[in-house]
């Protein structure tokens, strides 16, 4: 499971609000000990907060750098596409990829009837 901490660099205590936390001033909160990655990764105050230097990500190894931070709670679209790859992927029959009900239409208009 991916690991997400938020170190509050800013002068104050910083609310993320759609998350519903508050992190005090020089603290750190494991978003993913309270929430799910998805919910992480879906908190658009949370990636305001970064992008404004408020919040340093870590990663449970090392703090990242703005991008880097980003990139980290922005992976949920990654898994997300590879799920739908693996999906895809899985749809392919050993007729070379086309479905029982497209193959049996192309033996129809090839004149083959259905077998």
């Amino acid at each position: 499971m991916a690991i997400v901490i938020a170190k509050n660099v800013d002068v104050s205590d910083v609310t993320i609000e759609d998350l519903g936390t508050v992190i005090p001033l020089g603290d750190q909160e494991t978003l993913t000990d309270n929430y799910s990655f998805v919910e992480v990764c879906d908190s658009k105050d949370l990636k305001t907060l970064v992008q404004n230097g408020n919040i340093v990500i870590n990663d449970g190894t090392e703090d990242l750098g703005m991008a880097d931070g980003l990139k980290h709670i922005g992976l949920k679209s990654e898994y997300e596409d590879e799920q739908q790859d693996d999906s895809i992927a899985g749809d392919k029959n050993v007729d070379g990829g086309r479905s029982d009900s497209v193959y049996l239409a192309v033996q129809n208009i090839d004149g083959g009837g259905a077998t």
